[in-house]
């Protein structure tokens, strides 16, 4: 795939070094030269696919709030996307926006988006990062990973940072992912992250980039007493054997090949739990898995009353 650059053909070209070796003082500068305008319309598919994501992860969370790391945040444009698409969307969370970047400069002009962010941090995503563990709920990137900027070495302390169950989304430029996919793999898998997707989405003017979808534990399962045990079934069969990748007619990559997970967390609610439990016990009469726990419990709707719940952790068979 052909990738593209910001600067190409304008008066900012001389910024596409940074596709080599960035700098906080070349960030610096930019910051002061229409970074926020240039970027925010360039790579405006990335915005939107991360915004996307988080909005379809996050679709059934019982947050009110979901704190979020937007690591290297830049000037704050992917908060602004998510948070223009979050107001056009009737959801039951809103964002708590929480921005890291080595540019001093690019955290200014986030600073004068009043109101966007709670914090704003200069740091560096190859080092230690100074934030608590299990601190966030979500962590996002977009743009940030890709030649000459930084990889999967950022990956351990990102992990490190999030809660259980949180979740994990970010792009990664085509060209770096071919090159150094079993390295993001084996840090996430390290971190105790369960890879959600691989997609192939838009990423900024005449291009698309894998966006990496993961979770911070078990793969969920949610089921509902409106599909019967045999959908969910198939769909526990994909997760546990893998999926292989699936090309457009043109020969684009529309989504990436998925590795099998290690576990399952098959979570029913009040009427679907016996949905629940009968996919986990086809799962394990079909050789794919055991049952390794299960947990009942009751859970506080948005209404105030409570309902049973339901979750048993299947663990893939060897």
């Amino acid at each position: 795939m052909t990738e593209t650059h910001i600067g190409t053909g304008t008066e900012h070209s001389k910024y596409n070094v940074v596709y080599e070796k960035a700098t906080p003082e070349i960030y610096d500068q930019w910051a002061k030269d229409g970074y926020n305008e240039q970027a925010g319309r360039f790579s405006r598919g990335s915005l939107k696919s991360v915004s996307s994501k988080c909005q379809q992860h996050l679709a059934h969370t019982s947050l009110k709030v979901v704190k979020t790391l937007d690591a290297g945040c830049g000037t704050g444009n992917v908060a602004e996307v998510c948070n223009e698409d979050l107001a056009n969307k009737k959801c039951s969370f809103r964002y708590d926006w929480w921005g890291l970047d080595f540019s001093e400069a690019m955290l200014e002009v986030a600073r004068q988006k009043h109101s966007l962010f709670t914090n704003l941090v200069q740091g560096d995503l190859k080092k230690t990062l100074p934030y608590k563990d299990d601190f966030f709920d979500l962590v996002v990137s977009a743009g940030t990973f890709l030649q000459g900027h930084v990889g999967s070495e950022a990956v351990p302390e990102l992990c490190r940072i999030l809660k259980p169950n949180g979740y994990m989304i970010f792009t990664v430029r085509p060209q770096l992912f071919q090159d150094t996919r079993e390295a993001w793999f084996s840090q996430l898998s390290k971190g105790g992250m369960t890879i959600v997707g691989v997609d192939m989405m838009p990423y900024a003017e005449g291009m698309e980039a894998p966006v990496i979808s993961c979770i911070k534990g078990p793969m969920k399962m949610t089921v509902s007493n409106n599909k019967g045990a045999s959908i969910y079934m198939k769909a526990a069969r994909d997760l546990f054997m893998g999926m292989g990748s699936e090309d457009l007619e043109d020969g684009r990559t529309a989504m990436e090949a998925k590795p099998p997970v290690k576990e399952l967390l098959i979570s029913g609610l009040g009427q679907a739990i016996p949905v629940a439990t009968a996919t986990a016990a086809r799962v394990e009469a079909d050789g794919l898995g055991r049952i390794a726990k299960i947990e009942t419990c009751y859970s506080v709707m948005p209404s105030g009353r409570s309902c049973a719940q339901i979750q048993v952790t299947v663990e893939r068979a060897m």
